[in-house]
Order: structure tokens, then C-alpha cells, then sequence
């Protein structure tokens, strides 16, 4: 994605654009957002900024939003907290994972859901997680809850277990599972994430996220 963040919806409190490249002549000043993560910096043969995540936030909530240290170039966590009046905490995740077929496709997918999933169960136990951006993941409408449910089983003693809610997703589209989309459903039985595409008001048909010049894609 490229552009000046002053086209952006000045109406929205928070923004997360992932795979952005930013020009420093981004007028971050005039727009009425602060920026609490940058995008990847700009290599000295490189024609432009690398593309990153960036997080942009309305400067009216600036001191109720905090950014969190990662390591990882492609997660990007940022705390919401009590300002809001929210019961706990909220832990926010602007996530990108490359298309499979990129060059910039990292070489082991499983790291990157491998450092995401650890970090969620580490802030789950401070407050409530959300997770968003672009997985480049296709999921089709397979479960991202686990079906065979042992709790509901007689011989099964756990009384600190939830069991999964079963919740049917709609999604438009139709393309099959690919390997970023496994692990997306995978991580979602792990954590007990649910995907809100396709669920939620706004989104009930779960419509294609992303519209390519040859197919709609989620």
C-alpha cells in the first residue's frame, strides 16, 4: 500500500495499514494522527521505504494507546487501556504475512504464527487480544474451533476447561486452504481466537478483504 496518511479517514480513532510504504514527506503533523510504529527502514540501494506496519492513532486518544516492543518486523502490538473505561486492558495485534508466491515470503511461515502465538499467551493473561492486518490467508469456511470437543466426553475430569462455542463463519471465497490459512485456523483452536469476518454486523456474507486485479481474495 502506498499514499500519504492525510487520505486517510480522519473520522477513524485508530488506523493500521500493513504492507505501507511511507515516504518521510508523510504529513503526519496535519493529519491528526501520531504514528507509534514506523515502517522498515530505507536501505541505502533501495529506490524507496520498505513496506512495514504502521499504526496511526487519533491524537485525542494518543495517551490511552501505547506501542509494545517486538522483535518481530512483520507484528506490531499496541496496549489499550483504561482510559477507555474498559474492564481490562485490550492488546491489539496489526499482524502482515507475505503472499505465499512473494519473494518477500518469509522461508519457514510457521515462525511467524510461532511468534504470535507466543506473545498472545503472554499478554492474554494481562488483558483482552484482538488481532488484525493481512494474512494472506485463504481459511474457506473450515472451523477455527476444535470440533471434537473431549469436555463434552464422560471420562474427562477438567473443571478449568471451556469448551469451544461452535459458531458457523460464512465466506465468499471459495479458494482452498493454503498454508498460511492452516495456520491462521490453527492458531485460532490454540488461543481460542475467533475470526469475525463473516460473523459480525458489517460483515455477515464475510466479503473478500482484498480485490486483486485478477480475483477477489480474502
Amino acid at each position: 500500500m502506498t499514499g500519504n496518511i492525510r487520505n486517510v479517514n480522519c473520522s477513524q480513532q485508530l488506523v493500521s495499514l500493513v504492507a505501507h510504504f511511507k515516504a518521510q514527506s508523510d504529513d503526519e503533523e496535519n493529519s491528526g494522527l501520531s504514528a507509534l510504529r514506523s515502517s522498515r527502514k530505507k536501505t541505502k540501494k533501495a529506490r524507496r521505504h520498505s513496506g512495514g506496519i504502521n499504526i496511526f492513532v487519533k491524537k485525542s486518544i494518543n495517551n490511552g494507546v501505547k506501542s509494545i516492543h517486538n522483535d518481530h518486523s512483520d507484528i506490531a502490538w499496541v496496549i489499550l487501556d483504561h482510559i477507555f473505561n474498559l474492564k481490562r486492558d485490550i492488546y491489539l495485534a496489526a499482524v502482515y504475512v507475505s503472499p505465499e508466491n512473494s519473494s518477500c515470503n518469509v522461508p519457514d511461515l510457521n515462525s511467524v504464527y510461532a511468534h504470535l502465538l507466543s506473545d498472545i499467551e503472554k499478554y492474554c493473561k494481562l488483558g483482552d487480544i484482538m488481532v488484525q492486518g493481512d494474512f494472506n490467508a485463504h481459511t474457506n469456511t473450515s472451523p477455527d474451533y476444535v470440533l471434537f470437543d473431549e469436555s463434552k466426553q464422560p471420562y474427562v475430569v477438567d473443571n478449568y476447561y471451556v469448551e469451544d462455542s461452535i459458531m458457523p463463519r460464512n465466506n465468499l471465497d471459495p479458494k482452498r486452504i493454503n498454508n498460511s490459512g492452516r495456520c491462521l485456523l490453527d492458531l485460532c483452536k490454540e488461543t481460542s481466537l475467533t475470526i469475525l469476518n463473516g460473523r459480525t454486523i458489517g460483515d455477515l456474507h464475510g466479503k473478500q478483504s482484498c480485490i486483486t486485479y485478477n480475483y477477489g481474495s480474502r
